[in-house]
């Protein structure tokens, strides 16, 4: 945190909020993180990006396809779970910058992971390369640890929709707690 005038300031470049969101994570290979922070810079520029219910679709049938290729990759005969496709609602913490959430097997600090999820009231799939900045013990007895994670990569649009969310979220909240503003 800086000084100004002595108030304390913070650094932070966005506001965040508490929430939960429908989410998936998967740690990235070394040689897997380039190509999908480029795969999102590609996606910023074209235009044929799919969003809303189909593109949302479609991200679940390239994820289980990913997956598909990765055990075939590997030699292994094994039946792809219906679950690992699967989103799961978990307590984040988000900004523009970042998110913490809640996570039963924390990736190691320093770990890239490949993020999708959808923020509360959208059909729109998001999509970041995150970096894993921290691991946190779990908040209460019997509750997941969390990770910290800071977005490498992320489409504008999406960064946008988050910042959006944040702020929506925040000026409800504040008219829950001190009633709507009357301008004079």
């Amino acid at each position: 945190m800086g000084l100004v005038e002595g108030r304390r300031t913070s650094r932070r470049q966005y506001f965040r909020v508490g929430t939960r969101l429908s989410i998936r994570h998967r740690r990235l290979a070394a040689d897997e993180v380039d190509a999908c922070c480029l795969e999102l810079e590609a996606a910023e520029r074209d235009p044929s990006v799919v969003d809303g219910p189909v593109g949302a679709h479609l991200a679940r049938l390239e994820a289980k396809l990913d997956e598909l290729l990765a055990l075939v990759a590997e030699g292994q005969n094994t039946s792809v779970s219906k679950t690992s496709a699967q989103f799961e609602r978990r307590a984040v913490e988000i900004s523009g910058a970042g998110l913490r959430m809640e996570t039963p097997n924390p990736p190691p600090v320093g770990s890239a992971i490949w993020l999708e999820f959808r923020l509360p009231g959208s059909a729109r799939l998001l999509n970041a390369v995150g970096i894993v900045q921290r691991r946190l013990a779990a908040a209460t007895p019997g509750a997941n640890p969390e990770v910290a994670v800071a977005f490498r990569a992320i489409r504008d649009a999406d960064r946008q929709a988050i910042v959006y969310f944040a702020l929506e979220s925040e000026r409800s909240r504040l008219r829950r707690e001190h009633g709507p503003r009357i301008d004079g």
